[in-house]
C-alpha cells in the first residue's frame, strides 16, 4: 500500500491515470460527505459547512495553480520555439481553467451542484 492510499483511507486507487482521478473523486465525495456530517454534528448549518468545505477546495485549486504555473517556460529546448510556444499556451489554458474553478460561484468544480439527502451539497466532476 502506497504512501497515497494510507492518506486516502486506505482506499485502493487505479494504476490507469484517469481511473486514477475518477478514484480520487470519489473519494472526495465521500470525504465531503463526512465532514458535512461532523459539521453538522458541531452545530453548523449545511450552508455554513458548504461554504467551509467550498474554501478549502478552491484553497485546493490554488495549489494546484501554483504548481501549473511553474510549467511556464519549461518546454524542452530540444523540441524547438513552435514546440515551446505550445507548451506555454498549454499552461496559460490550464491556468484559466483553475481560476474559473475556483472562482465558481457554488463551489469548486461546480458543473451544477447535487443536494444529498443530508442536505450536504456534493458537486459533480469538474472533469
Amino acid at each position: 500500500m502506497t504512501a497515497r492510499e494510507r492518506g486516502a483511507g486506505k482506499q485502493p486507487v487505479s494504476g490507469d491515470p484517469r481511473q486514477r482521478m475518477g478514484d480520487f473523486q470519489t473519494m472526495a465525495v465521500n470525504a465531503r460527505m463526512r465532514v458535512h456530517a461532523v459539521l453538522a454534528a458541531a452545530g453548523l448549518e449545511p450552508d455554513e459547512a458548504d461554504e467551509l468545505v467550498c474554501a478549502l477546495e478552491a484553497a485546493a485549486v490554488a495549489g494546484a495553480h501554483c504548481w501549473v504555473e511553474e510549467l511556464d517556460g519549461c518546454a524542452p529546448d530540444a523540441h524547438g520555439t513552435a514546440y515551446g510556444e505550445g507548451w506555454d499556451g498549454g499552461v496559460d489554458r490550464a491556468l484559466e481553467v483553475l481560476v474559473s474553478t475556483a472562482d465558481a460561484p457554488n463551489g469548486v468544480g461546480d458543473r451544477g451542484g447535487l443536494r444529498a439527502k443530508n442536505g450536504a451539497s456534493v458537486r459533480r466532476s469538474a472533469w
